[in-house]
């Protein structure tokens, strides 16, 4: 028996970056993971959504990053629908999830960096299940983080988020980070209405004192008028940000530890 299937579940993976850490050399998406079956680093990512039943997703990418699209195709022989959406270079994630806001709207999302190696029992399962109550508009995936000044903090009352302590010092006994996201239309919704609104992005620059606004910002700007954020642990041990020439070194050794 296969995998339940979830056909409301959009997933989205946004892949429009320049890979600059690694000096352009083609997508890091794709870049093999020493695995006997072939896989590629974003396969760790599609690996869970299709044992968590989603099959569609539709990635965001730019011009140029065509090896991306060469290699996944479809993405019929990973057991998924893939949809593609090419979008000009942008500010930052928010902006290329937003770019694709036309697709995004009326879905329930899931959120997933192809560049993020964790290890967790039904992730997805865990994520969709609180989006069951209507109250709730966003789940955040938690895991521990070994490296809490680099990443998202998300600081919890029980199962709901209080906050989040974006790539600054942590105080936190056992900090956990997020890397998978799911929200109901209510919040794609807001995620539009800031990406539109240049004053208000200004103002976070100038709060926050850098230039970069992160899916984080946003998600704590809809903590601040309303929205409710859940959280799950997904498991005991951390993730890997691949994203970098020593993270992927990282991820290939973990990844062979587990096999």
């Amino acid at each position: 028996m296969g995998a339940p299937s979830a056909p409301e579940v959009l997933a989205v993976i946004p892949a429009a970056g320049f890979g600059t850490r690694f000096g352009g050399a083609g997508s890091k998406e794709i870049y093999p993971l020493d695995d006997p079956a072939g896989a590629r680093l974003i396969d760790c990512l599609l690996g869970h959504l299709t044992a968590g039943g989603v099959r569609r997703a539709l990635i965001v990418t730019r011009q140029g990053k065509w090896d991306l699209l060469q290699t996944l195709g479809d993405g019929a022989s990973r057991g998924l629908s893939l949809a593609w959406m090419v979008v000009p270079p942008t500010a930052g994630t928010p902006f290329t999830l937003d770019a694709a806001h036309a697709f995004l709207d009326g879905q329930i999302c899931l959120l997933g960096f192809p560049d993020i190696v964790f290890r967790a029992t039904a992730p997805v399962a865990a994520l969709l299940a609180p989006l069951a109550d209507a109250d709730i508009d966003v789940v955040l995936g938690l895991l521990p983080t070994n490296d809490p000044e680099r990443v998202d903090v998300v600081v919890c009352d029980g199962d709901r988020v209080q906050g989040l302590r974006i790539k600054s010092p942590c105080a936190e006994a056992r900090p956990m980070t997020w890397v998978l996201a799911a929200w109901r239309p209510a919040f794609t919704h807001f995620l539009h209405e800031r990406m539109a609104d240049v004053d208000w992005q200004t103002r976070c620059r100038a709060t926050l004192g850098r230039e970069e606004l992160f899916v984080g910002d946003v998600i704590q700007a809809a903590i601040a008028v309303g929205l409710r954020v859940h959280a799950v642990p997904l498991g005991a041990t951390p993730g890997v940000d691949a994203g970098t020439p020593e993270g992927l070194v990282a991820a290939r050794q973990l990844l062979a530890a587990w096999r």
